[in-house]
């Protein structure tokens, strides 16, 4: 099992964003259920979603939530920024986000992303905690 605090301090490290931005990050110390291949394609997954957030969004507050339930874990980002029409950005060859669906689509899981020009992002990623690749 794998630290997910962990996991999640290191890529809010990776890109200098508390040099840029309020983080704030609510993951109550749990290990992560996850076979090693999941663990690192949740790893992807948050770590474009946070790439997003720091090269796009313009935001000043990043806030990453982390709930676990017996049954399934879930990751929750929500930026004040510029926000985004995320099907023109699926149009326009957003593959990001289309690779983030699928990852977790494989993994059993299922990614949301809600946004709007001028209100912010709002991902929300749900694992099963038995995820298996």
């Amino acid at each position: 099992s794998y630290s997910l605090n962990g996991m999640l301090e290191e890529i809010i490290q990776r890109f200098h964003l508390v040099d840029r931005l309020e983080v704030t990050l609510a993951c109550p110390a749990i290990r992560a259920p996850f076979t090693p291949a999941v663990a690192e394609g949740v790893r992807h997954i948050l770590h474009e979603a946070v790439s997003n957030v720091a090269r796009h969004s313009q935001a000043t507050q990043l806030h990453i939530t982390v709930e676990q339930r017996t049954s399934w874990i879930e990751f929750r980002l929500i930026d004040n920024g510029i926000g985004f029409d995320s099907e023109q950005a699926r149009q326009q060859g957003g593959l990001g986000l289309t690779n983030m669906e699928r990852r977790a689509l494989a993994y059993g899981g299922k990614l949301v992303i809600r946004s709007a020009i001028g209100n912010g992002t709002e991902l929300l990623l749900r694992l099963p905690t038995v995820a298996r690749l």
